[in-house]
């Protein structure tokens, strides 16, 4: 018999679903993974015909999605796009993973083109004071302050339906190229993309998926644990927030709490075994000293999908070891993934005489949500690649 369910564990189906008023064309419904601290994350069901949101870039937030069922249809501008300038489409598929890093400009919209019902997991990281810039009606949401129209100081007066209606034109005369796999960009990977590597001695293997697509905070990788496999050591992280969802087998999870005496770690905590299925996800928040491992006590396969901030800094706990993983001391530099192109830091917004400055102040007016956004079903101009 299993023991109760422990606090950190949660079954996906079993999460609230949550919706939200939408425009045609537009919206879907989530389930939030419980209990995140760093990041933010849901489980999604995006049905046919529909966005998730209109196109948008953020400026502080890392933005990521891995298909779990279906396909979905990815639209994307280039950064700091005229209007001239093409809409590029491509299909992400079950298993594959899209990286969208903070500050790199680069417009994006998600929406399901095909006949099935498509789930992905969402996952972002936490900034209060997240800006975020919608390029198709030239609103901007400003975090704590709302969505809306912003007029730098001295920009000419100009109503805001205007500015909302002009923008829309641009978007809805742009065409839109279609990419083949082979040409899709490299922040899209999948497992025909990344190759599988040993998760170290313990026998498990995994695709580092978001470092493959160049994601720099967020970290998610595609692990497999043959029979007789675990992730690794009994292990507690102080920085990195983690989260596990199971998407194939049985795991055991096996953890052991701990508690501060002093400024001393001690893990004396009674040991917890639960058995794990499908459906089912874990979480440990950083500094929580819960040690834990899963290892794949069956005779069949287990597949797991391994979620964390990828915290250079972090500090590993491993009790059984008596040893510490000490990130700062790490070689980092020569691992880290190459910067994606484009601007990094502030909004390129402008004063009336297009100069830019390092102070930006202007005037906000709050609008509705999808004030200005046509649903990109109602744009038909497209374009061959090349």
């Amino acid at each position: 018999m299993q023991p109760p369910l422990p606090a950190n564990v949660f079954r996906v189906e079993e999460l609230p679903v949550q919706t939200a008023p939408a425009a045609p064309g537009f919206g879907t419904s989530w389930r939030p993974l419980p209990g995140l601290t760093v990041l933010s994350g849901a489980i999604e069901t995006l049905e046919p015909g529909h966005a998730i949101c209109p196109l948008h870039y953020h400026l502080l937030e890392e933005e990521l999605i891995v298909v779990l069922e279906g396909e979905v249809t990815v639209r994307e501008l280039p950064p700091d796009a005229g209007p001239e300038m093409s809409y590029r489409e491509f299909a992400v598929r079950a298993g594959e993973a899209v990286v969208w890093p903070a500050g790199t400009r680069l417009p994006h919209q998600t929406r399901n083109t095909g006949e099935h019902t498509a789930r992905y997991l969402v996952i972002s990281d936490k900034w209060p004071q997240e800006v975020c810039v919608y390029p198709d009606s030239g609103k901007v949401a400003f975090g704590g302050v709302g969505v809306g129209i912003y007029r730098p100081r001295g920009a000419p007066p100009r109503p805001t339906d205007e500015l909302l209606a002009e923008a829309a034109a641009v978007a809805e005369a742009r065409a839109v190229v279609s990419l083949a796999d082979a040409d899709r960009p490299g922040h899209v990977q999948g497992p025909d993309r990344v190759a599988e590597g040993a998760l170290g001695p313990n026998g498990g293997f995994g695709r580092p998926l978001s470092r493959a697509a160049g994601a720099r905070r967020i970290f998610v990788n595609a692990d497999r644990l043959p029979p007789g496999a675990f992730t690794s050591s009994l292990h507690a992280h102080l920085a990195d927030e983690e989260l596990v969802l199971v998407l194939e087998g049985n795991p055991t999870l096996r953890q052991r709490r701990g508690r501060r005496q002093g400024r001393n770690p001690v893990f004396d905590g009674p040991e917890e075994c639960f058995v794990l299925a499908p459906g089912d996800g874990v979480r440990w928040t950083p500094g929580d000293l819960v040690a834990h491992q899963l290892l794949n006590e069956t005779t069949a396969e287990v597949r797991l999908l391994v979620i964390g901030t990828d915290n250079r800094h972090d500090l590993v706990l491993y009790p059984e070891r008596g040893e510490v993983l000490v990130g700062q001391l790490m070689p980092w530099e020569a691992e880290a993934p190459a910067p994606l192109p484009g601007p990094l830091g502030v909004p390129s917004l402008r004063g009336g005489d297009g100069s830019p400055g390092p102070l930006h102040v202007g005037a906000f007016e709050a609008t509705d949500y999808f004030a200005g956004e046509v649903a990109p079903t109602a744009r038909t101009r497209r374009d061959r690649p090349g």
